[in-house]
């Protein structure tokens, strides 16, 4: 675990799913529910995320959120 550099942001949609449906710039189309409209293409790595999502108190630093994200990590290089 690494803890000195600590991930603080968590995805709860896995990178390696969100890159499917991006496009050749490796950006999404997002739609804003609330505007009811199409909001602006962003990065797939900047969506679907929280901070310190994985933690026992969402958005706590701890050591748990760090030991799941060493477990996903491998996953995430697909």
């Amino acid at each position: 675990m690494n803890t000195s550099n600590p991930t603080e942001d968590q995805h709860f949609v896995p990178k390696f799913y969100l890159k499917n449906f991006a496009n050749q710039k490796r950006y999404l189309e997002v739609l804003n529910i609330k505007e009811k409209r199409m909001a602006k293409n962003r990065p797939y790595q900047g969506l679907g995320y929280a901070h310190y999502f994985y933690a026992a108190k969402t958005g706590v630093q701890d050591n748990i959120s760090q030991q799941i994200e060493d477990w996903f990590k491998p996953m995430e290089n697909f």
